[in-house]
């Protein structure tokens, strides 16, 4: 009675679903459930109709009700919420790349909802997998003199284009993108910096030589295109790519920078023995609201008055100095950051200087700051031990409408892996990409 294929995909690729066996417009629940690496659950369910034939195509058909209305492939998953009776801000997120998610997936008669299904018998019951790595991906952890992270080699014979993918600020190692992106043939290191093994756990700058020392490594590896690498990141992250760009760190050839920063907030850069200075938030500004903390309108975007002291490096990335092609992903509704004002100011001082071809500024309406791979659920709100170490409560709002957030990940990524194959593939003699 219920298809579903293939058994298992990446989680930015569609599991078609389907269900046959049903009466002539029979209504129908599709019920989604799955547990996280740190026992979280999240769900979902949809409202159906099944056709004539007595058939519901997920890929073809609507949703009438229930976590997510109109037609989505994937809709059971980027609608999912945390199940009732856990913890606040809880987040799906995965820890650990090498085993895939296991979602179950239910099938009941009539429309109804996730309390009214946990006491219904189903009519039919699959389970699928989702995951990050592909067969054949390689994991190898990285411990090169001060370097630390993991890198991920796609299948098959390299050498491959290279990418480090960093995430925000928060501590550790993550790595579910850096493995998403090698199961796409991209040699990807998943680069840490803050609280990861021997790190501190609260450096008092950033120290830029370290990336540029990792990108050195990266693109020195046997199974890396020797002509430069990329930059995958996002928040914090995206603000160390601008800056390794901004100062022309000679391995980088391009730049994804998601819900980007473009001032030294919280802490000032060193690079080649000099400091930066630092423009820091005004923690009066922050907002309390019930999804947590609403840090956006503590960051200042008046930029006349930030003029760098003699000794130190400006506060303010000097993005006009960026000479390799930039990707910019935004979203109008991010409640962390101005992330909309920093693209934009990318953009226009790009332009000023007559490198707008560089730049492309993706910008969407609705959406929040996590921007994810496809298919992800919706991260509005979590807990986030650095709002509370600078001055809000335990939790940060990020924002984003689910729907408008879902079709910015699924529009983004695609767009991000064309970027990255154009600008790091090996040029052939004649001067085209390789296919």
């Amino acid at each position: 009675m219920l298809t579903l294929w293939p058994k298992f995909s990446l989680i930015d690729q569609i599991t078609k679903v389907k269900v046959f066996r049903l009466k002539s417009l029979q209504k129908i629940t599709l019920g989604a459930r799955v547990v996280g690496d740190r026992g979280q659950v999240f769900q979902s369910h949809a409202h159906f109709i099944a056709d004539k034939h007595g058939q519901v195509d997920v890929c073809r058909d609507p949703s009438v009700g229930g976590s997510y209305r109109g037609v989505s492939a994937m809709g059971l998953l980027w609608s999912m919420i945390p199940a009732p009776g856990q913890r606040k801000g809880i987040r799906l997120i995965k820890s650990d790349v090498t085993k895939p998610y296991n979602f179950a997936l239910n099938c009941f008669d009539g429309h109804i909802s996730p309390q009214e299904s946990s006491s219904s018998k189903p009519l039919s019951s699959k389970t699928f997998e989702k995951g990050y790595m592909v067969n054949g991906v390689k994991r190898i952890p990285v411990k090169e003199g001060r370097i630390r992270g993991t890198l991920f080699l796609p299948p098959g014979d390299g050498p491959f284009p290279g990418v480090i993918d960093l995430f925000g600020g928060e501590r550790g190692l993550v790595e579910y993108k850096a493995s998403l992106l090698a199961s796409h043939g991209f040699a990807t290191l998943a680069l840490a910096y803050i609280g990861y093994e021997d790190q501190p756990l609260s450096p008092s700058s950033i120290n830029l030589d370290y990336f540029e020392d990792a990108a050195n490594w990266l693109v020195s590896h046997p199974e890396v295109l020797s002509h430069g690498i990329g930059m995958h990141s996002i928040c914090y992250g995206s603000w160390i790519a601008l800056l390794m760009a901004s100062y022309q760190i000679a391995a980088i050839k391009a730049i994804v920078a998601i819900s980007p920063l473009v001032i030294a907030y919280r802490h000032p850069f060193q690079f080649k023995g000099r400091v930066s200075d630092v423009i820091p938030p005004n923690d009066s500004r922050v907002q309390s609201s019930e999804k947590g903390s609403i840090w956006r309108f503590a960051f200042s975007t008046d930029l006349d008055y930030m003029n760098p002291t003699v000794s130190k490096y400006s506060a303010i990335t000097p993005v006009e100095n960026i000479n390799c092609p930039v990707m910019l992903v935004s979203g109008t509704d991010d409640l962390n950051i101005p992330a909309e004002f920093a693209a934009n100011f990318i953009f226009d001082r790009l332009k000023e200087n007559g490198k707008e071809h560089l730049c492309i500024n993706l910008l969407y309406p609705q959406a929040g700051h996590i921007i994810e791979p496809p298919y992800s659920p919706l991260c509005d709100s979590s807990f986030n031990r650095s709002s509370k170490e600078f001055g809000g409560d335990s939790y940060a709002a990020w924002g984003g409408e689910t729907g408008a957030h879902a079709w910015a990940q699924e529009d983004s990524w695609q767009k991000i892996l064309h970027f990255l194959r154009k600008h790091l593939q090996q040029k052939t003699e004649s001067g085209d990409e390789e296919d």
